[in-house]
């Protein structure tokens, strides 16, 4: 059969990857200095810094993990629930996320910088969906 949000899931799999990879090493870089900036600029809302970068570590491991999963699943129409479901997951965590950002730097910047990334983040969760409804309608023909 074919799979026509293939072509979705390959370009967004490869982003989810590139960005995903960058992330994991700018987090693993502001890990290092985390004890820096908990003495220099704490946080609003008291957590550490470690704490964050060990949030974004998380999170890029994830971005990392479904576009691997997207780029070799994307011909398979029968995974493509299970593509939905990691993409579904992607876009709680970037709501979660900005909530997370709005906590803790409160005030304008936080509300600005979060409702900035809310809009950015959902792009690529939802072309990820695109290309998963697209094989599931297939598999449901």
């Amino acid at each position: 059969m074919n799979a026509p949000g293939k072509n979705f899931l390959l370009v967004v799999g490869i982003l989810y990857v590139v960005f995903g990879g960058i992330a994991i090493v700018t987090s693993f870089a502001f890990w290092a200095t985390a004890e820096y900036w908990d003495r220099t600029m704490p946080i609003t809302s008291g957590m550490s810094w470690s704490v964050r970068y060990g949030i974004a570590l998380v999170f890029a491991l994830y971005h990392v993990f479904i576009g691997i999963m997207g780029i070799s699943n994307r011909v398979h129409i029968e995974k493509a629930a299970f593509l939905r479901t990691l993409g579904l997951i992607d876009i709680v965590c970037v709501i979660a996320n900005a909530v997370f950002l709005a906590v803790i730097w409160g005030g304008i910047f936080g509300g600005a910088s979060a409702t900035f990334g809310l809009i950015v983040g959902l792009v690529l969760p939802v072309l990820y969906l695109v290309g998963a409804y697209k094989n599931l309608s297939a598999l449901q023909r």
